[in-house]
C-alpha cells in the first residue's frame, strides 16, 4: 500500500518545492512487476504548418510560439502535421498509442496506414495498433487543424471567442504494451471505475468495476490482500481539500490461462459528498464550510496550451496556496495532470464538456456533444478531486430536450456516483439539473440568475469580473500587472467587499455571508489569459499568464 499526504507539506511551503508529484500515464498509475509497459512518444517530432513553417519539437507543443500576451487571434489557425520516426522493440503481445488531446479535427497515421480519427480538442484518443509497428523505421503521423469549425463543439468561431484554439498535440503521448487482455482505457472504453462511500463513522464500502478489453478476468488487490468488486474498510484516513490523503488499488487483468496480462494502479480517495438545501455541503458525513476557488484555462503565456504536467501542478499548488478549496474547468475537459494534482493537494474540481455560448441545429453537433460528455465522466469519475458535472454548453440557448439526455447520460456513467449536475440558472432543461448556478440574493449580478432554483443547492460559478461593456477594461476587476499597485489595490479589495450600498456586486465577502444552501463560489478568474475575439488578454486574474501574483492573490 501506498498513501500519500501532500497537504502535510502545507506545514513546510519550502518543501513543495522539492515534492515530485506523481502523475498517470495513460489514465494509470504503474503498478510493481506488472506486464504492462508505458513509454512516452513526446520526443523529437518533426513539425509543419501550412504556411510552410516548419521546426524539429518535442509535446507538449502549440502550433506557434505564442508571447507573453497572445488575443486577437493573433495565434495561427490552419492545418499542421506532426511526423515522429522511431525504432520498436516489442514488449508485449498488444500494443496501444494514447493521446491524451489533439487540438482541433485529427487524423493519425502509422506507417502510411489510417489508424484514428478525432472531432475535438479536449478528449483523449486510444487506439490500438497491435500489429501495426515495425522492429525499424516506424513513421507515426499526426494532421491536425484548429480551424473554426461549427459542426463539433465548442464550434464558436475564435474571433467571437472568449479564449483561443491554440493548436496542436498539446498533451502527452504514450505507447503502451500489454499481454493479451488488457485494462481498457478511461474515456470512451470505461476504464476501472473506482467508488467510496460512507457507510457509518469510521466504516466505508469500495466499489471497482473493471473493464477489460479482451476476454479474462479481473483480480483486484488492496493493501497487498485480494478483494472483490465491493467490500468494506474501517478507519482508512479520509480525503478532504486539509487532508487530501490517497490510496492505490492494484486491478489485474487476468488471461484465460491464468498468467497475468495486465496490471495497473488505480489511484482513490476515501470521500463522500452530498449537498443539501439546509446544509450546504456535507463531506464525509460533516458539515464543511463554503467552497471558494475559482476558474481555470488551460493558457501559460509563451507556451499557449501546451503546458508541462510539472506547470500543470504548479498551478493547483499556487491557486491552494492562496486559500481555494475549488476550481471550475472553463470551458473544457482539462489535462490528466492537472486533475492528478487537484486530487494530491485538495482542489475540488467542477468538470465541464467544451461549449461556450454556441449551438449548431446539426445532429452531428449534438451527437458530439453527448459523445463528449460520456467520455468526460468515464475519464475522471474515480477522481476524488470531482465535485460536480457541468453537462452544459457554457452560456447556450440549447434545446430542453437535449439537456434532459446530457443530464441522464451522466447518471448512467457515474451511478455510483459523483453524478452531481449542475446548470445556469434559467437554462433551458435546467429543472432536470441537481444544483443551480447563480449570483447571491441581493448581489446587484443577480438579475443573471433567472431561473428558479426551489429547494436546490446554488453555487455561483463566476464571480467577480464587473464591466461596463464586456470588450472594455473599466471596470475595477480587471488590473494588468504592469498598470503598477493602485489598479491591484482597486482589484483586490472589489474582490474582498464592495462597499458601495448602490452597487454591491458579488464578492468574496458576500459569498461566505450566504446561507448554507448556496455553497459557495467560483472567481472569473485565477490567470490573465488570452481572448480570440480581443487584442487585450482579460486582466481580471488574480496572477498573469505567467503565474506572477498580483495583490489580489495575497488577499
Amino acid at each position: 500500500m501506498r498513501r500519500l499526504f501532500p497537504a502535510l507539506l502545507a506545514l513546510l511551503p519550502l518543501a513543495l518545492h522539492a515534492y515530485q508529484p506523481a502523475f498517470s500515464q495513460a489514465g494509470y498509475f504503474p503498478a510493481e512487476d506488472s506486464p504492462r509497459t508505458v513509454s512516452s512518444l513526446n520526443p523529437g517530432w518533426d513539425f509543419a504548418r501550412g504556411d510552410g513553417y516548419k521546426a524539429r519539437v518535442n509535446l507538449p507543443h502549440t502550433l506557434n510560439v505564442v508571447g507573453f500576451e497572445t488575443s486577437g487571434g493573433t495565434n495561427y489557425q490552419g492545418p499542421a502535421t506532426y511526423e515522429k520516426r522511431f525504432d520498436w522493440a516489442q514488449k508485449g503481445q498488444r500494443q496501444f498509442l494514447h493521446f491524451e488531446a489533439i487540438m482541433g479535427k485529427s487524423k493519425i497515421f502509422l506507417n502510411g496506414e489510417q489508424v484514428g480519427q478525432r472531432f475535438g480538442g479536449y478528449h483523449p484518443i486510444h487506439l490500438e495498433v497491435t500489429g501495426k509497428l515495425k522492429p525499424t523505421g516506424n513513421l507515426l503521423r499526426v494532421e491536425c487543424d484548429n480551424s473554426d469549425d461549427k459542426d463539433y463543439p465548442p464550434g464558436k468561431v475564435q474571433e467571437q471567442l472568449d479564449f483561443s484554439y491554440f493548436g496542436g498535440i498539446y498533451r502527452d503521448v504514450w505507447l503502451i504494451e500489454t499481454g493479451p487482455v488488457a485494462l481498457s482505457a478511461p474515456g470512451p472504453q470505461g476504464g476501472v471505475y473506482l467508488a467510496t462511500k460512507r457507510l457509518a463513522e469510521g466504516k466505508w464500502q469500495v466499489t471497482a468495476r473493471v473493464a477489460l478489453d479482451g476476454q479474462g478476468s479481473v483480480r483486484r488487490l488492496y493493501e497487498g490482500k485480494e478483494v472483490p468488486e465491493t467490500f468494506t474498510v474501517d478507519n482508512p484516513p479520509e480525503w478532504t481539500p486539509d487532508t487530501p490523503a490517497l490510496h492505490f488499488l492494484r486491478v489485474e487483468a487476468i488471461a484465460p490461462d491464468g498468467t497475468l496480462s495486465d496490471a495497473a494502479d488505480v489511484r482513490f480517495g476515501f470521500r463522500d459528498v452530498q449537498i443539501t438545501s439546509d446544509q450546504g455541503l456535507i463531506l464525509n458525513g460533516k458539515p464543511w464550510r463554503k467552497l471558494i476557488g475559482a476558474n481555470r484555462h488551460q493558457d501559460f503565456a509563451f507556451v499557449g496550451n501546451a503546458m508541462s504536467n510539472l506547470l500543470h501542478y504548479r498551478d493547483a499548488v499556487k491557486l491552494r496556496e492562496a486559500g481555494l478549496t475549488l476550481i471550475r474547468n472553463a470551458h473544457y475537459l482539462q489535462d490528466p495532470a492537472f486533475m492528478d494534482a487537484c486530487d494530491e493537494v485538495g482542489l475540488f474540481v467542477i468538470a465541464n464538456t467544451p461549449g461556450w455560448q454556441f449551438w449548431n441545429k446539426k445532429p452531428i453537433f449534438g451527437q458530439r456533444v453527448l459523445d463528449d460528455i460520456r467520455a468526460m465522466v468515464r475519464r475522471d469519475r474515480s477522481r476524488p478531486c470531482l465535485l460536480l458535472w457541468e453537462p452544459i454548453l457554457n452560456e447556450t440557448y440549447y434545446p430542453g430536450d437535449t439537456a434532459k439526455s446530457w443530464v441522464a447520460a451522466v447518471k448512467q456513467e457515474a451511478d455510483l456516483g459523483p453524478d452531481l449536475c449542475a446548470c445556469d440558472s434559467g437554462a433551458k432543461g435546467q429543472q432536470h439539473y441537481d444544483i443551480i448556478f447563480r449570483h447571491p440574493a441581493g448581489s446587484t449580478n443577480e438579475a443573471h440568475s433567472v431561473g428558479p432554483e426551489g429547494n436546490r443547492p446554488t453555487f455561483t460559478r463566476e464571480w467577480g469580473d464587473c464591466v461596463d461593456d464586456w470588450s472594455s477594461h473599466n471596470s475595477p476587476s480587471r488590473a494588468d500587472r504592469a498598470w503598477g499597485e493602485i489598479p491591484q489595490l482597486i482589484q483586490a479589495r472589489h474582490y474582498l467587499d464592495t462597499t458601495d450600498p448602490d452597487f454591491p456586486v458579488t464578492s468574496l465577502t458576500m459569498l461566505l455571508a450566504q446561507p448554507p444552501k448556496h455553497f459557495g463560489g467560483a472567481l472569473w478568474h485565477s490567470f490573465d489569459h488570452a481572448r480570440g475575439y480581443h487584442p487585450d488578454m482579460f486582466y481580471g486574474g488574480i496572477m498573469t499568464s505567467a503565474r506572477l501574483p498580483k495583490t489580489s492573490y495575497w488577499m
